[in-house]
Order: structure tokens, then sequence, then C-alpha cells
């Protein structure tokens, strides 16, 4: 029996180190995924206050003469925190969850208050940053809803809304930026009849300039349109929802938080023969805050 003895030990030894070398193996890939997954992940935070109203910047609970909340009243913080994974050098893959805060009284049609968080749908998609040139850069990207959890949303049954907020930068020089942004989304329904009397689509263009006055500190003003899908005519018919314009500094403090405080004022389209009112009544203060979290 002893002749057998051997190579029962050396297979037995070469079978230990075989699993011994799979195991190191799968433990030096998990530990792989893990170091990736933990250098290409990312979360960031971006809020936007819209009021109080320039006028009465202290009053966020004014109520009109049909008891709704006047311009800038009460304060709302739209607000996302969003999942992002390094795929290529240009691209992101992300989640973004949203929610929006109101400060002050909110009223529904028969003067109940309303809760002042609402979680709002989430999106997930791709975000982009792509450099053409030294001067001529771009950033934005595509998503849509990852589920409907909104009231509005879900009695219109929307299933999808691609589109996303694009960003379009030409530096003149080391101080001044102009471009524009572009908001755009396309919208889908759960049955054909929706999709033939919703709203298919929304566009909001803003053409802006930007002057650094020291640095990661710039004043920045832009002018926006508003439009929305015409219903009553065909899929490209639009209406002018209004105007809107803005003047303010951003101050990108550190790669933690930056804020962009602003005026920002609006007005309802108006037709060539009409006269464009512009005041400080439908003017209010707003803010952007954002960073990255980690």
């Amino acid at each position: 029996m002893k002749k057998y003895l051997l190579p029962l030990l050396m297979a037995g030894a070469a079978f230990a180190q075989s699993t011994t070398s799979v195991s190191t193996s799968e433990t030096t890939l998990k530990e792989s995924i893990m170091d990736k997954l933990k250098k290409n992940t990312s979360m960031s935070y971006f809020s936007q206050m819209a009021g109080p109203g320039l006028k009465t910047p202290l009053d966020t609970n004014s109520l009109d003469g049909e008891n709704n909340p006047e311009v800038g009243s009460p304060i709302s913080i739209w607000n996302q925190v969003s999942l992002r994974y390094q795929m290529t050098k240009d691209v992101r893959f992300v989640i973004n969850g949203r929610f929006e805060q109101y400060l002050g009284r909110r009223l529904d049609g028969d003067g109940k208050a309303i809760q002042n968080t609402e979680g709002l749908n989430p999106v997930t998609g791709f975000a982009i940053r792509h450099k053409f040139t030294d001067k001529f850069s771009y950033s934005g990207g595509l998503n849509t809803i990852l589920a409907n959890v909104e009231k509005d949303t879900q009695e219109e049954g929307l299933v999808a809304n691609p589109g996303g907020f694009q960003t379009f930068m030409y530096k003149v020089n080391d101080k001044l930026t102009v471009g524009s942004w572009v908001s755009a989304r396309a919208h889908f329904y759960d049955n054909a009849e929706r999709n033939s009397e919703q709203k298919r689509w929304d566009l909001w263009i803003a053409p802006f300039a930007e002057y650094s006055i020291a640095d990661n500190t710039y004043l920045r003003g832009w002018i926006g349109q508003d439009y929305d899908h015409d219903t009553e005519g065909s899929f490209f018919a639009s209406t002018n929802r209004g105007n809107d314009a803005g003047l303010g500094v951003d101050f990108g403090i550190n790669k933690h938080f930056g804020v962009y405080p602003y005026i920002e004022m609006s007005w309802a389209d108006r037709t060539a023969a009409d006269d464009v009112t512009i005041s400080t009544d439908s003017a209010t203060i707003g803010a952007w805050f954002y960073g990255s979290i980690f």
C-alpha cells in the first residue's frame, strides 16, 4: 500500500494548492471590483431655491385675494442627490433622487394646508462632459424617470420622459464666457389616447454670459424662453409659456460647496402688439447650492 501513498499525498497537495489558488484569485477579483467601484463612484447634490419675493423678502406667508400664495411665497427648494459611476472619461451613469421643500403656508383649492416636503420622480441615465476645443465645451446628459411617484404625473399616465439639462459654453477670453442652457424633455404616456391629447414635450432655452471677477467667482446673467407643446396643433406646434431673466454672482467656495444667489424676473408671453411690462412685482430672490459629497 505504501507505493500508492506518495502519489496520493502529491495529488492531495496539488488539489489543495489549486483550491487555494482559485480562492486567492476570487478574493483578488472581488477586491479589484470593489476598488474599481470605490474609485469610480461619487455623489453630488444640487438645490435650487425659488423665492422669496423681492418686494417682501421676509414674508414667506403672503396670500393673494384668491387665497393663493403670492409671487415667491412660500419659498421652495428643489433638491437633487446624484449617485454617479464613471464609465469613461466623459460619461457617467447616474441615479438622481429628487424632492422639493416649501417654507411657509401652502393651501389647496379648498384652503386646506398641504405638506411642505414632496417626493419627486427619481431619474436615471447618463451625464456627459466633453471638451471639443480649448474654447468650446459641453456638459449635460440624458435621463428619464426611474419611478412615477408624483400625483400629477401618475394621473397623466406618464411612463417615460427622456431629456435633460444641457450646457454649451464658449470661452471668449480668460474673463468672459458665453453659452446657452437648454432643458428639453419628451413625454410618453401609457396609452395612445393620452399620447394624442396631452403635452408631448417642453423646452427652455436660456443664452447666458459670465464674467470671472476672481478665482472661482463669476458674475452671470441669462435671458430665457419657455415653450410647451401646443396640444391643439401638430407634434411640432408650440406655445410660449413665458420668459425669465436673472443676474447674480456664483461663488465656487470649494469642491464640496458652491452657491449662486441671483435676482430673477419673469413675465408672461406677449404678442408683438402688446406692451411687455417688467416690474419687481414678479421678481424673486433665488439661489443654486451645489457640491460634491464624496
